[in-house]
């Protein structure tokens, strides 16, 4: 784990800037919705993908700067990484001297999802560049027309992660 950033995601191969974006949106909504889920958990999960968005981020992350920034103590940092450890959102972490390291699992279907959500981004865009209206897909396959004119695409692409959401409960029950 050493000579890799000091947080980073798992499953990334081939993935370009877009996709690791859209991924790290998904880890930490899959993390912040999770039944599971405390308050620690989403405060360190939401560090974490902001260290991990950030360029550049190559040396370790200092147990300080993340207590500091989720406003925790040092052992609620340690409790809640090992806590993410076990419900499977981080597959590995090494706590030492006050540095961090932690890789986030990113699993297979998580993959599938950023797939879909960049290749609905590319329909958006040659969308607009045609000049076409574009109207948002309902997320809710019982909503039947969109009660709302078309949006900007600005807004459009911020409903891109509402509808990976809406792949994931779709998994999610036919599991």
């Amino acid at each position: 784990m050493s000579d890799q950033p000091a947080v980073h995601l798992t499953n990334t191969e081939g993935f370009d800037q877009l996709d690791l974006a859209i991924a790290l949106e998904l880890w930490r909504d899959d993390v912040a919705g999770a039944t599971w889920a405390t308050r620690e958990l989403t405060k360190i999960a939401v560090h974490l993908a902001r260290v991990l968005s950030r360029t550049g981020s190559s040396g370790p992350l200092q147990a300080r700067e993340i207590e500091g920034a989720c406003q925790l103590e040092a052992d609620a940092v340690a409790s809640s990484f090992k806590q993410l450890r076990y419900f499977g959102a981080i597959e590995s972490f090494l706590m030492d001297k006050g540095e961090v390291r932690a890789v986030l699992a990113f699993g297979h279907l998580q993959r599938l999802r950023v797939f879909q959500a960049r290749e609905q981004l590319k329909a958006l865009r040659l969308a607009r560049a045609r000049g076409d209206a574009i109207v948002a897909a309902p997320t809710d396959p019982a909503a039947s027309v969109p009660k709302e004119p078309a949006r900007p695409l600005v807004e459009l692409e911020g409903s891109l992660l509402a509808a990976a959401h809406a792949a994931r409960s779709q998994s999610n029950a036919q599991r």
